[in-house]
This record gives C-alpha cells, structure tokens and sequence, in this order.
C-alpha cells in the first residue's frame, strides 16, 4: 500500500504564536509529527502543506518534503481543513508520476501519536 503522508501547519495562529514550531523537550511539536510520519511502515512520502518559511524549513530538517508553497487563500484561520487536504492531493496528482492508495494527516497539535 502506497500512503501520503501530509503535515498541515500554517504560520498564523490566534492563541499561541508560532504554535506549530513551539518545543516539547527541545522538539517541535512539528519536528515529532514528521518523526512519527517517517517511522511508520506504511509512510511512502511525506509532505508538508504550509505558508510559512519557517515551517517549511524546520519541516525540511526532519525528512518531509515541502513540494509546494499553501496559497494564501487556504492559510487563514477560516480556511477549511478539507480544503487544505484537497489542495495537496490536487497539487500532487497534476505534478507527480506517483499515485498513491490513502493518504495520512498529520497535525502537529498532536504530538504524541505514534506510527
């Protein structure tokens, strides 16, 4: 079985600023999603959907790709999670030569899931 992995972190958040880059024990809450994503038996790729660089970056340093760059449009705090999960498979499907049998969300606001 061929699985995508997809990690959605926008820059923006309301409550807690820079939220999805914040530690736990000197790991982003970022950094333990893409761990637990890469160590998973059924992980073929893994991706990140963000808007931000600083994201992206620190999503790059623990092994996910960052193929595409979020639009604005679906990085604001009304933007709609399905939207966001469509975008990628969409952006996935027209520029890629791989297909794939699911797909896997990861949040980085649960940190603890395991693979």
């Amino acid at each position: 079985m061929r699985v995508l992995h997809l990690i959605v972190a926008r820059g923006g958040s309301k409550g807690i600023p820079r939220k999805n880059l914040q530690e736990i024990a000197g790991l982003s809450l970022l950094g333990y999603r893409a761990i637990t994503a890469r160590r998973s038996a059924h992980c073929t790729r893994l991706i990140i959907s963000t808007d931000c660089p600083e994201i992206a970056a620190e999503a790059r340093r623990h092994g996910a790709e960052e193929p595409f760059r979020r639009p604005d449009e679906l990085a604001g705090d009304t933007a709609a999670g399905m939207d966001v999960i469509l975008h990628a498979m969409a952006w996935v499907r027209a520029n890629g030569r791989e297909t794939f049998d699911a797909l896997m969300l990861h949040q980085p606001t649960s940190p603890f899931a395991t693979p």
